[in-house]
């Protein structure tokens, strides 16, 4: 069982991610940057997020950034396991 602070940082990411605009310690998630993560959570390139948002490659990379501050993570793919992680209806029991 995860302990109460824990549960809080649990419950003010999802928050983060579920709507557009609930703060976390580092910021908020725009709704692109929502967009941003999804697409990154499935395997796509920043040329292809690029191309399907319609928006340059580099301004995919600093959305990228942003989201790896706001959500703490130490980089990409630490930034989509709390996605995933915090994005889920069930808990994830260790």
């Amino acid at each position: 069982m995860a302990d109460a602070e824990g549960d809080l940082d649990r419950k003010m990411l999802l928050n983060s991610i579920g709507k557009d605009l609930i703060p976390l310690s580092n910021g908020t998630l725009t709704a692109r940057e929502k967009q941003v993560i999804q697409f990154l959570a499935k395997g796509a390139r920043f040329l292809d997020i690029a191309k399907e948002l319609n928006i340059s490659r580099e301004t995919v990379r600093s959305h990228s950034q942003n989201i790896i501050r706001k959500l703490g993570a130490r980089n990409r793919c630490d930034a989509v396991a709390k996605y995933c992680y915090y994005s889920s209806s069930e808990p994830v029991h260790a």
